[in-house]
């Protein structure tokens, strides 16, 4: 007889990996590309001994790093412990030089926390923080070419390479795609508030990694469980609620082919394919064991006494969740308004300051007051800002977004020996197939991306057709700028 499935239930835990933005890297003083200065820095200009793990290079730990992950947990509500400890966890990818990542295994800066959320089914849910501990994110490695163009093989950019990197890891505690939205909308506002990074998604200041799987309640009474999927570096709240949608179905339908429940070594690791709208194995997921842990020998133990938890507290401001109650309670303000206001943190602070000045300088009470202030905000002063240029998305977020986050070019060169004037040959000559804001190179040197803003102009508007009529070359990206 055919088992058959009564109902579902989702079981989600979210781990979230959070590039902090600080001025340096966290075990080196080469700059951060995480930081809003660096963001155009050409691909490899970033690194030095350290996050290239040349021998010799010893690390040292970023303070600022510490303090910013400290505010996040004590945001959190996580216990700060008196001492934590670093530990390498050793794997090979071609974009982590050292072969080991600095993380915290044992002993986590930031432990057993816990947040409230409002639910999709109504009222609040709380989920827990199981741990919150800091680490150093890798290179970036790619595959392809921008546009999704094949590439002879790798190309690697390690300007990421030792960025201070906060990984978050939750209970599983939520129970549909739209709480783990919920959730990780009110953690990139928290992290915002608390100015510990700029929460740009598509530059992967938050990475998020749903652990999905389901419990199954079959017609014969019994209830069994699917393997955990964890989906891989979803940078966008539309990849996570699809690929936590899809999954759910997958595993159910899967169950009904093969019978496989979780247990030992079931679990696996799935990229998300946002073309497709489909979730694709990668590899079973490893255990902790097979990461070989051990205590990092370069680094001593970190401990944090009262009087530096009390000095990172007191910088602690009113969080999202908070100042959207209050302003829903204290001045009645709409829910859709008061989270409008709350979204970015300048805003927010704006806004209060506004509605003080309504209120001292009008008959008006506090609420009143504060309504007609967030209506000035929303509407009058909001257009405002869009005339003058101030919120709208510039012409090079535009660019960008169209060609994707990728620092490479590829050109086709109609001349097989290119002039040295690389800037006007460009227009002349090349057809740009894909590049970037950050770096191009062509006619073998590099230049910054600026210098080709022109040639991107000057390009006749039937470029694209002109692609399969030009042989391509694929240039290696050089270290230094030419002119």
């Amino acid at each position: 007889m055919t088992t058959k499935i009564v109902s579902a239930r989702t079981v989600v835990g979210m781990e979230i990996h959070v590039e902090l933005a600080t001025r340096t890297k966290m075990f080196s003083r080469s700059p951060n590309v995480a930081h809003p200065d660096n963001y155009d820095s050409p691909p490899n200009s970033l690194c030095d001994p350290v996050s290239f793990g040349l021998p010799g290079a010893l690390p040292t730990m970023n303070r600022e790093a510490i303090e910013m992950s400290m505010l996040v947990g004590m945001a959190l509500g996580c216990r700060i412990p008196d001492r934590c400890s670093w530990d390498r966890k050793n794997y090979f990818y071609p974009d982590l030089p050292k072969g080991y990542q600095i993380s915290q295994y044992e002993h986590p800066l930031c432990a057993e926390g816990a947040i409230d959320i409002p639910l999709a089914a109504g009222g609040t849910g709380t989920v827990r923080i199981t741990r919150a501990h800091l680490e150093e994110d890798t290179g970036k490695s790619g595959h392809e070419l921008p546009g999704g163009l094949p590439a002879a093989g790798s190309i690697i950019d390690y300007n990421r390479s030792g960025t201070p990197l906060l990984e978050i890891v939750t209970e599983p505690d939520l129970t549909c795609a739209e709480d783990a939205v919920t959730f990780g909308r009110e953690l990139r506002a928290i992290c915002r508030a608390l100015g510990v990074t700029e929460g740009i998604m598509q530059r992967g200041h938050m990475r998020f990694e749903p652990n999905i799987n389901v419990v199954l309640t079959l017609d014969d009474g019994r209830e069994v469980a699917t393997p955990i999927a964890e989906i891989k570096n979803l940078n966008s709240f539309k990849a996570v609620h699809g690929a936590i949608e899809h999954e759910v179905k997958r595993q159910a339908e899967q169950w009904l082919k093969d019978g496989i429940e979780m247990g030992p070594g079931a679990k696996s690791t799935r990229g998300w394919d946002d073309v497709k709208q489909i979730t694709v194995l990668q590899r079973s997921k490893e255990d902790a064991h097979d990461y070989r842990y051990f205590p990092e020998p370069d680094l001593v133990p970190l401990e944090v006494d009262d009087v530096w938890r009390d000095e990172v507290r007191s910088r602690l401001s009113e969080l999202p969740m908070q100042r959207r109650n209050r302003y829903e309670s204290q001045w009645g303000l709409s829910a859709k308004d008061a989270a409008a206001l709350t979204e970015v943190p300048a805003t927010a602070i704006y806004f209060d300051a506004c509605a003080a000045a309504a209120a001292n300088a009008t008959d008006l009470d506090d609420g009143a007051a504060a309504c007609e202030a967030a209506k000035w905000i929303l509407n009058a002063a909001a257009k405002l800002a869009h005339e003058r240029g101030l919120i709208r998305t510039s012409r090079a977020s535009r660019l960008s977004s169209w060609l994707g986050s990728s620092r490479y070019v590829k050109v086709a060169i109609s001349d097989p020996a290119p002039r040295r004037s690389c800037s006007r040959h460009c227009a002349a000559a090349m057809t740009i197939h894909e590049c970037s804001l950050n770096h191009a190179t062509c006619c073998r040197s590099a230049m910054p991306a600026r210098s080709i803003r022109g040639s991107i102009r000057l390009l006749p508007s039937n470029h694209r057709r002109q692609k399969t009529s030009l042989p391509a070359r694929t240039l290696r990206p050089a270290a230094s700028s030419a002119a």
